[in-house]
């Protein structure tokens, strides 16, 4: 398959329908039938359903930008007013005006339609329903520039409920934002969902640390009353039907073999699945030569070296030292211990490591197995792990004998900087 570079050089494709980055919609959306339909008969049923107002969790690479772009979608084709933003950076409500004088600018003065500039009442109302265009426009004229964001949502949100619509407000990144305003934001949905009873619905997205600092915040009460939906990885089934779609809708070929090495390969993990398969397609040479296991083996190698990357050290980049402290005692077990064993090695109370054990396996770090024991989970694997605490020791050793060599050098009597020694 040929196609066009943007410098006007000719490329060849693979035409694979793999999409190995955070947040892009796969070819094939698999496993989240569930949580997407509840969420849409959430934000069908208006205010009054508790899901009107959800925050998604999920681990990275889970899949939560995708739950987002897919209720986004919907919502626009309904015709509601989607802002969408996310809470990476400081200033958020500034982009969440951004986007609402975005979506006023963008209402067009003559509605698009027929060659001549009429537009049925049948066009307007299928595309975006009734009288649509025009209270938007009306919005252009209506709207001050230097209203605060919670005076702008609720103005919207009167005009969507007079004109059978709604606005729905979607921020990912939860986890990222800034304390100070996300409080002031829980404020402002609180005063114009909750206490107005306004169409005004919120869906946000976080990792699943949201559970035990955002909503755990007691000047965070909208966002914890918010209905939660914990996305999980998925199963072995769901992973398989996957694979054998958007293989098949590439045009490529895998054996039943490959398919279920994929699968077993993936973890279940979203963004590891897109990652193998585009690997595995590559190195097979798709799709004019088989996916094989060979080129499942090799992928799973390269696959790894990515999640490495891009989900396991940021993860344990984002831990506390508390957290990390565990995890170590794990490695150093072999990646697995029973409580008890874990109540003589950690010198904490019983009450404080089943609280960090119950976060660390929200994150995805442990799993607990039936006979009470735990072990590392599949977002922190023994290999990645076991080498980082290597990495730390090594560098330890390294101080120390640094150390080691200063206070054995000989005296020349020259003065010493009493901060020399800090590090």
């Amino acid at each position: 398959m040929n196609s066009r570079h943007l410098l006007g050089r000719t490329q060849n494709t693979s035409g694979s329908l793999f999409t190995p980055d955070f947040g892009k919609s796969p070819h094939v959306l698999v496993g989240r039938d569930e949580p997407l339909e509840a969420l849409r008969d959430g934000l069908d049923n208006g205010p009054d359903d508790p899901r009107f107002t959800t925050i998604i969790m999920g681990h990275r690479g889970s899949g939560k930008t995708v739950l987002l772009n897919e209720i986004e979608n919907d919502a626009a084709s309904a015709g509601w007013i989607v802002l969408s933003t996310d809470a990476v950076t400081p200033g958020i409500h500034e982009r969440i005006s951004e986007a609402i004088q975005e979506h006023i600018d963008g209402a067009p003065e003559t509605p698009p339609g027929l060659p001549d500039g009429r537009i049925s009442q049948r066009e307007t109302e299928t595309r975006l329903g009734p009288s649509m265009l025009g209270w938007r426009r009306r919005l252009r004229t209506e709207m001050n520039g230097d209203w605060s964001v919670q005076r702008k949502l609720a103005h919207l949100g009167r005009h969507a409920e007079s004109n059978d619509s709604a606005v729905l407000l979607t921020i990912d990144e939860l986890q990222a934002g800034n304390r100070t305003e996300l409080r002031r934001l829980n404020a402002d949905l609180q005063h114009i969902t909750k206490r107005g009873d306004l169409p005004v619905a919120f869906v946000g997205a976080g990792l699943p640390s949201i559970g035990y600092t955002l909503l755990r915040d007691p000047k965070m009460t909208f966002f914890q009353r918010c209905h939660d939906d914990t996305i999980d990885l998925l199963d072995l089934q769901s992973a398989m039907s996957f694979y054998k779609r958007t293989i098949a809708d590439g045009g490529g070929d895998a054996s039943a073999k490959a398919i279920s090495a994929l699968a077993q390969a993936s973890a279940g993990h979203p963004f590891k699945m897109q990652v193998l398969g585009q690997h595995a397609w590559q190195i097979a040479g798709a799709p004019n030569s088989p996916i094989d296991m060979q080129s499942v083996e090799l992928a799973s190698v390269s696959a790894e070296e990515r999640m490495r990357e891009r989900v396991y050290r940021p993860l344990w980049t984002s831990l506390s030292e508390r957290h990390k402290s565990i995890l170590r005692v794990l490695v150093a077990h072999g990646g697995g211990m029973t409580r008890s064993e874990m109540g003589s090695a950690v010198s904490r109370s019983k009450s404080d490591i089943s609280n960090l054990l119950r976060e660390l396996h929200t994150s995805g770090c442990v799993e607990h197995a039936p006979n009470r024991s735990v072990h590392l989970g599949a977002l922190m694997p023994f290999s990645f792990l076991n080498d980082v605490v290597e990495d730390e020791n090594t560098y330890e050793v390294s101080r120390e004998m640094e150390r080691a060599a200063r206070e054995d050098a000989p005296d020349t009597g020259a003065a010493v900087d009493e901060n020399d020694d800090a590090g």
